[in-house]
């Protein structure tokens, strides 16, 4: 799985000697940093886990494939210039300006109460329901606020889009309140649904929360704002149906419209959480006919991605898809019989706030699998095999992730590639490097996969691997492998793992293109050459 990553708000102190400051140092400037934010967008097979999938028999006596797929919302190895813009990637370095303008915040003190800042006249202003603008390339507040001198805790309550949060209505979050003794932000939320053009999802926004403690004594200036999504993003994609029929509207029914979120900012691992669901609802979706692509979701821009409320799903809760009829073809999702992989019920989406849930729509099923198996004796890794064991022709891309662990196999350190403590043994050679010895079948691209540069077709194994052999030469730290004496701490092996992502070929070079960026496959083929 591909883990969610954070878009920071970095607001900046400095000092002032032209002006008398009763507060302590001006908050005088904000950036937004924070990485690559992205998510492939193209492909199902891009990032994201198959969960299962289901089938649907038309009224015609044909079978509906129905593939259901769960990833993250971002995918720190795309570039944002290669990606889509979507609801299922909105924040990244370059776009958050453009896609969200503005973020609001409300600064509170330990308290609970709105912290009001002092001006060099002694005049107090409440940093309540501040506005961040972004406009000429830069982010600033709407007036001067200033740092408490005593260097106490503030915290910063941010979310965005801002205008969600000015009214009580539909699609706008209310009662927006902070629980100071918790540390936890709440606001009430009911999603928009059945519009009369019946294209819901362009009125459901994607909203971004976060909150961060920042203390001036420690951060000398400085507030980082972490943003995370709370909502869930659903979308379609068109597989390969019979007739070469389209999609011309998909619904989503008996969906909990109604809900309370929840942000811990205690929990870093999951701090959005969802309660108090009510109110069912259908969200209907026409989609345009004449621009769909096999193997391209039918969300191509922002206004047809569906957001919705994390939650459990009652047993009437479905979808009704509309292919080149009158009538809906409808499956619940109860009888998808689809899982996680934790195990976890397709119909409990409580906990998929920041997730994509993606449904392929085929007359035919095309499963896209990979294995990969190896020996490990002693000190050396080889007999290495990546296998397509699935249906349909596909690339792969390669990772090399390793820890080292102790004899109880608890991961006391990550082991990096340029740090390898080994030799990697190739047709081109030895090297400490991998990347120095990769023959013309492989390429390292700048977000650290390995490439394989051929179609492998299904039941095909990869001919050319990345290396033949890896051997463990030694081990960091001291000759004992411990850090600071401590048993408990010491080295007992390392685990090396090749992880491979595969992407469907059936477009040729096309796919691999849109779901991992031009920057990454352009010495692909589509010629097959495995």
């Amino acid at each position: 799985m591909i883990a969610v990553s954070l878009c920071t708000l970095c607001i900046t102190g400095c000092k002032n000697e032209d002006v008398f400051v009763s507060n302590g140092e001006m908050i005088n400037g904000i950036t937004v940093t924070g990485g690559s934010f992205t998510r492939a967008s193209m492909d199902v097979a891009s990032g994201e886990t198959e969960i299962g999938f289901g089938t649907i028999v038309t009224e015609n006596g044909d079978t509906l494939y129905i593939t259901a797929s769960l990833s993250d919302m971002v995918d720190e190895h795309t570039l944002p210039s290669e990606s889509v813009e979507t609801k299922g990637k909105p924040i990244s370095d370059s776009n958050l300006g453009a896609v969200y303008s503005t973020v609001g915040t409300t600064v509170y003190k330990e308290d609970g109460s709105i912290y009001s800042s002092t001006d060099k006249n002694g005049t107090a202003t409440a940093m309540g329901g501040l506005v961040i603008a972004y406009n000429d390339g830069s982010w600033a507040f709407d007036a001067s606020y200033y740092w408490p001198m005593d260097g106490s805790d503030l915290y910063f309550c941010s979310y965005s889009p801002v205008e969600k949060f000015t009214a009580v209505s539909n699609g706008i979050p209310s009662e927006l309140s902070w629980n100071s003794s918790d540390k936890k932000l709440t606001f009430n939320y009911t999603m928009p649904a059945v519009s009369a053009d019946e294209k819901d999802a362009i009125r459901q926004p994607d909203m971004l929360l976060g909150i961060n403690c920042q203390n001036k004594a420690t951060y000398d200036g400085s507030a980082n704002i972490g943003l995370r999504h709370t909502l869930t993003a659903v979308r379609f994609i068109l597989g390969d149906i019979k007739g070469n029929l389209k999609i011309g509207k998909v619904s989503l029914d008996s969906l909990y419209s109604t809900g309370t979120a929840t942000f811990d900012s205690s929990n870093a691992d999951s701090p959005i959480s969802w309660s108090n669901w009510s109110s069912k609802k259908t969200y209907c979706q026409t989609f345009n006919t004449e621009d769909q692509i096999k193997d391209a979701p039918l969300d191509s821009d922002e206004s047809t991605t569906f957001m919705v409320i994390p939650q459990p799903l009652c047993d009437d809760a479905g979808m009704s898809i509309y292919i080149g009829g009158l009538h809906p073809e409808v499956i619940k999702f109860k009888n998808l019989n689809l899982t996680d992989e934790n195990g976890n019920s397709l119909c409990d989406w409580s906990n998929y706030a920041g997730k994509m849930l993606t449904f392929r729509i085929s007359s035919t099923k095309d499963i896209v699998s990979v294995k990969v198996t190896d020996t490990c004796t002693g000190n050396v890794k080889s007999n290495i095999a990546i296998t397509n064991d699935g249906n349909a022709d596909i690339f792969v891309r390669a990772e090399l992730v390793g820890n080292w662990i102790n004899s109880n196999g608890q991961i006391l350190a990550s082991w990096r590639e340029d740090d390898s403590y080994g030799t990697f043994v190739s047709s081109k050679g030895s090297n400490a490097n991998l990347s120095e010895i990769l023959d013309d079948n492989w390429q390292k691209a700048a977000d650290g996969f390995y490439y394989y540069r051929y179609i492998i077709g299904s039941g095909q194994v990869l001919k050319h691997n990345m290396f033949n052999t890896f051997t463990l030469s030694g081990k960091p730290h001291d000759s004992d492998g411990k850090w600071e004496g401590n048993v408990d701490m010491q080295i007992d092996a390392l685990e090396l793992t090749i992880l491979v992502q595969a992407v469907r070929a059936d477009s040729g070079k096309a796919s691999a293109i849109a779901a991992w960026g031009s920057g990454n496959v352009g010495f692909l083929t589509d010629t097959a050459d495995n």
